[in-house]
């Protein structure tokens, strides 16, 4: 079997899906049905594969076997809450599209049509942005237009660094190469100061849509990010440097404005945009400990996601509520969604059992460049603290609500497995954290 088939098969699936749109039964069954079979064949195909297109190459090795099984596991678990509680009519076949696109991103060994193809999935979201019940065109184009600057950064990156590898000593080109990528990557990741976009999009786009967004395009993003830094040693010391301080200020920054949010979307994406932070700085040490805990971070904070987005879509569709708050007092009646919704935040602010786990190894790797960098991300942790305790105090209430209907059955399974999973993963990291740092190893930027 080829890797071939990982991209070829949610394309196929997708106008199968979109002639079962209005089913929401079987549009489900059958979008996690395929995406269950494509985790299955990233998990049975033995690595190091190379499949020659057009003399473009596919790339399949551990690194990113691992990076697509997680990929298409999230998604069985997204379409599959998506059975009961609708993300809008065009969910279902345009996240295959995007699959496979974001698939093909991460195999194909060439930084241009990689970028290329991870900006035709983040346009195809945009369809899935305006699935939510307002439906506002200001919030797609108001992502859209970022994302097209972003990929623009990127594309022009490419040509320079054929100008590097000619003329190695021109420092010209290299720093127009780092402005690029530096502004391309920023963008594209909703780094602090470009982050504007994002917690508009999280408010109005539908709670899954948002997690995708949030938990796992990033995901592609800076596997690319990564692979890039691999690939391209010139960059050399500045380019790690970059990652640690925009790292700090973008977790300390998300942190800030978390701290004086309460509307849910917004919220989930300071808490994200910090978290995201977190990780630029693991990264930006260029240590095992640091990139692996990154690493780990990057599936916790994934998970935490979920988690908040799925209680939050709960609370949202069986109460409803204000638009830029919770409702009132409904914790007793939706206890799993109220449970998810609690741990996720926790998760995000870096609480002990839950998010600590994962931001312990960064801190070590902290100490040998700046420890006062420790205290910069923790300040951002307690920010998004804050952020969701005044954002509980209405779930938590007394006040009466009429009947809203009972939890969703599948729904609250799914929370609950993800809570479980997030508590394990706080308790045993060293199972996970181990695995990591031996792949990380292979990284040509590791130097400690």
């Amino acid at each position: 079997m080829t890797p071939l088939w990982i991209i070829v098969v949610p394309w196929i699936m997708a106008p199968w899906a979109y002639l079962f749109r209005r089913r929401s039964a079987i549009a489900a069954l059958l979008s996690a049905g395929t995406s269950l079979a494509v985790a299955v064949i990233c998990f049975l195909l033995p690595p190091d594969q190379t499949v020659w297109i057009l003399g473009r190459g596919l790339l399949f090795d551990p690194w990113r076997r691992w990076l697509l099984l997680f990929l298409f596991a999230g998604a069985v678990l997204l379409f599959l809450y998506s059975w009961h509680l609708s993300q809008g009519w065009s969910f279902f076949p345009f996240l295959l599209v995007t699959l496979g696109l974001l698939a093909g991103s991460a195999m194909v060994d060439n930084f241009l049509l990689a970028v290329l193809l991870l900006e035709l999935a983040g346009i195809t979201l945009a369809f899935l942005i305006q699935g939510g019940p307002r439906a506002d065109p200001r919030v797609a184009m108001g992502y859209l237009v970022p994302l097209i600057i972003a990929g623009s950064c990127l594309i022009f990156s490419t040509h320079l660094f054929d100008l590097v590898a000619l003329y190695p000593e021109d420092l010209v080109s290299v720093r127009l190469a780092m402005t690029a990528l530096t502004l391309g990557f920023g963008i594209l990741l909703a780094v602090v100061p470009f982050h504007l976009f994002l917690p508009a999009v999280a408010q109005e786009a539908p709670p899954m849509v948002a997690t995708f967004l949030l938990g796992f395009y990033q995901v592609v993003a800076l596997s690319l990010m990564v692979g890039l830094l691999d690939r391209q040693p010139w960059l050399g010391r500045e380019a790690f440097d970059v990652l640690l301080v925009s790292g700090l200020i973008t977790a300390l920054g998300g942190g800030v404005f978390a701290f004086l949010e309460r509307a849910p979307g917004r919220l989930l994406a300071y808490g994200a945009i910090s978290n995201l932070g977190l990780i630029l700085v693991g990264l930006g040490t260029a240590s095992g400990v640091g990139v692996a805990g990154a690493m780990a971070h990057l599936i916790n904070r994934s998970l935490a996601i979920a988690l908040v987005a799925m209680g939050w879509g709960v609370i949202s569709e069986r109460y409803g509520g204000e638009r830029y708050a919770m409702p009132m007092g409904v914790a007793r009646a939706l206890p799993w969604a109220t449970l998810g919704y609690i741990l996720g935040g926790l998760t995000l602010a870096g609480f002990p059992l839950t998010g600590f786990a994962t931001r312990w190894p960064i801190y070590l790797a902290l100490l040998s460049h700046n420890p006062l960098y420790t205290f910069g991300l923790i300040l951002g942790g307690l920010g998004i603290a804050w952020g969701y305790l005044r954002s509980l105090t209405p779930i938590l209430g007394r006040g009466e609500r009429s009947a809203g209907g009972k939890e969703p059955l599948l729904a609250a399974l799914m929370i609950v497995t993800l809570v479980g999973t997030s508590l394990l993963l706080g308790i045993y990291l060293d199972y996970l954290l181990e695995p990591l740092r031996n792949m990380v190893e292979g990284f040509s930027f590791i130097v400690g």
